[in-house]
């Protein structure tokens, strides 16, 4: 475990987390929940082992989409934001990438480039095409338990 921590809260500022290092793995997520839930067309994953909430945890409300998810969302309930999501499944949890503070992670758009993404998932349920480098699984790669089936940039028109 790296003793470099990284920190972010949620738009109010009033629930704080911190991770440490850089994360095990990032991605796009183009899955319908996501989708709804971030009201965007998707969201970018960046995986830890441990999430530590610092300040606000009694704000902290957790939404599984009545039971029908294999993820725990936590969101605050003062301001509304996605904080980060238990990923059962995988056993592990996902921080969004736009919710970091530290370093170098906010208002003047420099993302660390060790927090680069990594693939598109669930991209065949995707509303948007992308144009980039990345590998895009229709559902999961085969290191996540899919079928490691890809799709190419163009699948959306």
């Amino acid at each position: 475990m790296s003793d470099e921590l990284f920190k972010g809260s949620c738009h109010c500022g009033a629930v704080g987390f911190e991770v440490n290092g850089p994360p095990k793995w990032t991605a796009i997520c183009h899955c319908s929940i996501c989708r709804r839930t971030h009201s965007a067309p998707y969201a970018e994953l960046c995986a830890y082992d441990e999430v530590r909430i610092t300040k606000g945890e009694k704000l902290l409300t957790m939404y599984n989409c009545g039971g029908q998810s294999k993820e725990d969302r936590h969101f605050c309930s003062s301001c509304g934001s996605k904080v980060y999501s238990r990923l059962n499944h995988l056993g592990c949890s996902a921080v969004f990438l736009q919710n970091f503070t530290t370093p170098k992670h906010g208002a003047d758009g420099k993302i660390d480039p060790r927090f680069k993404m990594g693939c598109h998932i669930f991209y065949g349920s995707g509303t948007i095409s992308f144009y980039d480098d990345l590998e895009k699984y229709e559902t999961l790669p085969k290191a996540f338990g899919g079928d490691g089936k890809t799709l190419p940039n163009d699948v959306h028109g």
